[in-house]
Formats: structure tokens, C-alpha cells, sequence
């Protein structure tokens, strides 16, 4: 299909577009359990298969395919909460407030609750409502109930802007580095990264795998961080919302010591919610399962086992398949992890707790960084070599090419 036709894209813009649209009205003009519910929530997942079928047909040589897909999916999951876990419904956002003493921002128009929909549809942290999520990182950890002037907050966003840019200048190498190549071909995009022979490694090649890894972290981070600045400082500015509706999208890095505190504080929340209320909705609704270490460790599975196919999908954005994309083994890598926390916490206890707190600290950082050190080549390893295939820029640190 041509893409330069305009029924092509209307076609994939109207029904991605539906998946929020149905959603949101349903939360905002049905009652909690209405019977249109679950058949809202049928019509938006057929929806969105039709929309992955249209867009790898459509989009087949693009890069926008995977993302795409990856996003309208991540949207199922946002629509079956809101309709089907959450019960999310207008009136009780409008209690709510009320309840608060923002009596006079609870607008109960008809302008308003359409207004609502839209705007529920895409707050995947659910933020300012009864359902905000737990881990929303406060601007001010000393003082969680601060909230920043729009003049201060506009700054602030600003320079994480800025610095996000920095970042993205900082940590990647132009094809036309001399030393590319050759650091390149130190690394490997096969599984066996995870469990490599010691014959394999090399100072050299452990300290260059290092930097690739730390350089795709700090992207990684820098992307999420300066996007969502951007259109926070941009609804801001023009007055369509105010900083509180913006909390930070990160929580500090002083929290990464363990990978439950990882996961759980310190990196971004936005698919939280999502998949671990479908998970809830399986076990819990559908298999009556009762809550014990059972339900929740198949809870956790569940949980990353759907954040790695929502990364899956952005990864066919480089043009990777199934068999070449390491982010299933990435995210499902970390239930076992955070199982070995687990243990080592139940059984050593006491010692720990006997520990000063800054050893303590030292070693969840070491441990912590260790692994992500030890699972994050597999997936990505992929991904970079295949951005020097196609010509683009790859991460790495630019002190990197010492080595080199």
C-alpha cells in the first residue's frame, strides 16, 4: 500500500485514534458496571488487532511500525483497567474532588466529562484522581506535598530539556568514527551474552560492553525524561494545565539499591498500572486465585512478561524479529532477580539489618548494577547493531573510544 496515500493513514490514524476515543467516553458517560463495559472492551481489542494487521501491511518498511503497534497495545491494556479493573467512572472522579476541597474545579458539565475522557485516556498513572497510582515520585522528597510556581516548574522543565539533549549528544558516536567498527565488533547480538565462556572475555571487551550498557541506560532515561518535559513545559505554558497535573515521571536514583525499589520507585511508572491490573483481572477474577506467594509470583511474571512484549514491539521498529529481540529474556530476567532479593532478604535478615546503612546501600548499588551489567546486552546488543546496519547513531560513551 502506498503510504504517501491519504487512505492509508486515515485508516490506521481513525482506528488507533477509536481505541481512546471509546474508551474514554464509556468511563465518562456509563456507570461502573454497566453491561456496555465488556463490550467496549471486545470492540477496542478487535480494534487494535486490526490496527496491527493494517499497520505491518501498511507500514512494513518503517520504522513507525513497531512503536506504533507497541503503543496501541499498551492502550488495550490502559482501556480493560479503566473499563473492567478500575471501574473507572466520571462521577466518582467528581466525588472525589469534591471530597478533596476542589469543590470548585469539580465541574460536572457536559464539556467537562467529554474533556475528562480524553484525558483519562492517556493519564496511565492516573494522576490527580482516586486511582493515582502509589509511586508517584513527589517533587520534593523532603516535602511531599510541595508543588513548584509555574514560573519555577517552566525552568525546571527547561533544563531537563536541555540536559536530555545533552545526554543524547553525549552518549552516541556518528558512523563516522574511526573506532567504530572495531568497538562494535567486540559485541554480540546472540543469546549466549547471557552465559558467556571465560575464554570469550577480555578486559577490553568487558569495559567497552560496560560503557554500551551504562551509555543505553542514560539514552534510555534521557528520551522518556526530556519528551515528557517537553509536553509537560508546553501544556503548562499555555495555561491548559497546571504543575501539579505534571509530577516528575522519574522517582531518585539514590533508590536504585534493590531491583524491587528499581522497578518499583526509581524507574518511570507509566506501564504500572497496566499490567499488573490485567494480571489482577486473570488470576484473581478469572482463576479465583487466592492472594499468597503463588498469585503473587505469577502476578510479577505476568507483569514483565507483558512489559517485554510491549518492548518487543518497539523493537520491530528497528527492524528486529522475534527471534533477533532480547527484550522478552530482559524484562522476564528480572523475575528471577528480584526472587533472589527475595530469598537472600528471608534468609539473612538479621545480618543485614545488623549492617550500617550506607553498607547496606553500597552493596544493593553493586548487586543492582551487576545485573543490569549482566542482562542488558541481550537486549541491547540487537538493537545497536542493528542501528549501524541502517546508518543511524549508536549509544556509547565518548570517553569509549580510549579504549579503542
Amino acid at each position: 500500500m502506498d503510504l504517501n496515500s491519504p487512505s492509508a493513514w486515515s485508516i490506521l490514524l481513525t482506528q488507533w485514534l477509536l481505541v481512546q476515543l471509546l474508551t474514554g467516553l464509556t468511563i465518562a458517560f456509563s456507570q461502573p458496571y454497566s453491561k456496555v463495559r465488556p463490550a467496549v472492551t471486545v470492540l477496542v481489542i478487535a480494534l487494535a488487532y486490526s490496527f496491527q494487521t493494517q499497520v505491518h501491511q501498511t507500514l512494513a518498511e518503517t520504522r513507525a511500525r513497531g512503536p506504533l503497534a507497541a503503543m496501541c497495545w499498551v492502550n488495550v491494556l490502559n482501556a480493560i483497567d479503566l473499563l473492567m479493573s478500575s471501574r473507572v467512572s466520571f462521577d466518582e472522579q467528581i466525588a472525589w474532588m469534591t471530597k478533596c476541597g476542589q469543590s470548585k474545579t469539580a465541574d460536572s458539565s457536559y464539556w467537562r466529562r467529554l474533556v475528562w475522557s480524553i484525558e483519562m485516556a492517556f493519564n496511565y498513572r492516573r494522576i490527580n484522581t482516586p486511582w493515582q497510582i502509589r509511586a508517584v515520585p513527589a517533587f520534593d522528597r523532603h516535602d511531599p506535598g510541595f508543588v513548584p510556581d509555574k514560573v519555577k516548574f517552566l525552568r525546571q522543565c527547561a533544563l531537563r530539556v536541555c540536559g536530555s539533549l545533552f545526554v543524547v549528544h553525549f552518549c552516541t558516536l556518528d558512523l563516522r568514527d574511526a573506532h567504530l567498527a572495531g568497538i562494535l565488533s567486540e559485541i554480540s547480538d546472540s543469546k549466549k551474552v547471557l552465559l558467556p565462556t571465560w575464554g570469550e572475555w577480555t578486559a577490553r571487551r568487558a569495559i567497552l560492553q560496560m560503557l554500551f550498557t551504562i551509555s543505553f541506560g542514560l539514552l534510555t532515561r534521557a528520551a522518556i525524561l526530556g519528551t515528557y518535559s517537553l509536553l509537560a513545559m508546553f501544556f503548562v505554558a499555555v495555561g491548559a494545565y497546571e504543575p501539579v497535573d505534571w509530577p516528575p515521571v522519574f522517582g531518585n536514583v539514590s533508590d536504585m539499591y534493590s531491583l524491587t525499589r528499581v522497578w518499583g520507585i526509581a524507574w518511570h511508572q507509566i506501564l504500572r498500572k497496566l499490567v499488573t491490573s490485567n494480571a489482577d483481572i486473570l488470576l484473581y477474577d478469572f482463576l479465583r486465585l487466592p492472594h499468597g506467594i503463588v498469585a503473587r509470583s505469577l502476578r510479577l511474571i505476568m507483569a514483565f512478561a507483558t512489559s517485554g512484549l510491549v518492548h518487543f514491539f518497539t523493537d520491530q521498529g528497528f527492524g528486529l524479529s522475534l527471534n533477533q529481540s532480547g527484550a522478552l529474556w530482559f524484562f522476564c530476567l528480572q523475575v528471577p532477580g528480584i526472587a533472589l532479593e527475595n530469598l537472600v532478604w528471608w534468609t539473612c535478615r538479621g545480618m543485614i539489618n545488623r549492617m550500617g546503612f550506607r553498607w547496606r546501600r553500597a552493596i544493593g548499588y553493586v548487586w543492582v548494577s551487576l545485573f543490569f551489567l549482566w542482562v542488558t546486552p541481550v537486549w541491547m546488543n540487537p538493537i545497536i547493531l542493528r542501528l549501524y546496519q541502517d546508518g543511524q547513531k549508536v549509544p556509547f560513551l565518548m570517553f569509549g573510544c580510549l579504549f579503542s
